[in-house]
């Protein structure tokens, strides 16, 4: 058996977040046992073949897991080999990265599109549009709003996080 590397201990815990103590324990199997099949696993775990196949079929499902399949020329029987998919981080981060800039984007443009309003004592900023309907009044101590000046600071601030996040 191989020792778990921290890379996989990461792995193992995502494994638990998205598929629970089952997808856990099966991933964990083949990660201290190398490429395994389906039928070596449910011998390790007295359980059907069916339970483990719907098991490793959630793990690849989230990417954790992908296969080697071979095919016996004489019975054209086909056995899939599991191994953890290492590479899932390097997708799954992208993945992440390109949501958290598509969300800075959004509030980039929100910001720079709006103008605001915001409350002497801080406790609300709001755009033009809704400080209108409330006849531009704090909705929670009522006093008069003011033109909120630290908008181009904002606007700089998501430009720059924009332009060192997109040259990575």
């Amino acid at each position: 058996m191989k020792k778990i590397s921290e890379l996989d201990q990461d792995l193992l815990a995502i494994a638990y977040k998205l598929t629970k103590r089952e997808g856990y324990a099966v991933l964990e199997y083949i990660i201290k046992n190398g490429e395994s099949t389906d039928e070596e696993i449910s011998k390790a775990f007295r359980v059907k073949p069916n339970v483990v196949r719907q098991i490793i079929y959630e793990l690849e499902k989230n990417n954790l897991v992908k296969f080697r399949k071979t095919v016996d020329p004489k019975t054209n029987w086909v056995t899939f080999y599991w191994k953890p998919n290492r590479e899932f981080f390097k997708t799954h981060i992208e993945y992440k990265r390109s949501k958290i800039i598509e969300k800075i984007k959004r509030r980039y443009e929100y910001e720079k599109n709006n103008m605001f309003f915001v409350c002497p004592q801080r406790c609300i900023r709001m755009t033009f549009d809704i400080a209108a309907q409330y006849d531009f009044r704090c909705t929670k101590c009522n006093q008069v709003l003011e033109v909120d000046e630290s908008k181009n600071k904002m606007v700089k601030f998501l430009e720059d996080v924009l332009s060192k996040t997109l040259q990575k």
